[in-house]
């Protein structure tokens, strides 16, 4: 097989593999960089707030025992923030999924407290789909919800994917000589803008 050939056929099987990853990414990029009222539902949340009481785990790390309530309140997702102070008996968790929000306030000796789960929708999921890494955390586990590690690898491969796209792209237009001149000149107005604009960010 030729070399120019296979890397057609990357470009368009790719392409293909990757399509709804590389759209959701567009899309929630555009959301994330405009806010009209289409989506942005904040204020139309749905609280839920309730009473619990839960077994708390005398010892082990910050993400065993909140993972531990957790598990018993049957909710899932990427714990974010563990506070624990022995001195007001307190312990606070907050745990998301992309489009809810998950906060527990709860009592060290008795294990009762509160339950707040917020609702965020349905543009929250998209927008949290483009931005949840699991880094944002205090914890040194990050990424401790197994979702949240297969959906990082999901972002990783579809950003693999852009760039191939991009230097199967270059590939095919050099291959085409007709299209060598003005594809150079296409190329060198935008690699400019892109660098004056940059520049004027920095510099300005």
């Amino acid at each position: 097989m030729r070399f120019g050939s296979l890397i057609r056929k990357a470009h368009v099987f790719c392409g293909i593999a990757l399509l709804l990853p590389l759209i959701l990414f567009a899309v929630s990029g555009f959301i994330l960089n405009h806010r009209w009222s289409l989506w942005e539902t904040w204020d139309s949340r749905q609280i839920t707030e309730k009473q619990v009481t839960v077994n708390i785990a005398p010892d082990g790390t910050s993400l065993d025992r909140a993972q531990f309530v957790l598990e018993q309140l049957g909710i899932k997702g990427e714990v974010n923030t563990v506070f624990v102070d022995v001195a007001k008996n307190s312990m606070q968790i907050r745990a998301q999924r992309p489009g809810k929000l998950v906060e527990l306030n709860l009592a060290l000796d008795s294990g009762s407290g509160t339950l707040v789960l917020t609702d965020l929708g349905f543009w929250f999921i998209i927008r949290n789909l483009h931005t949840m890494s699991g880094l944002h955390s205090n914890l040194a586990e990050k990424k401790n919800w197994v979702m949240t590690r297969v959906w990082s690898m999901t972002m990783d491969l579809t950003a693999v994917v852009m760039a191939l796209l991009v230097l199967s792209g270059l590939f095919m237009w050099y291959s085409r000589e007709d299209y060598r001149k003005s594809g150079l000149i296409i190329l060198i107005l935008g690699a400019g803008v892109f660098f004056v604009t940059v520049a004027m960010m920095v510099l300005l």
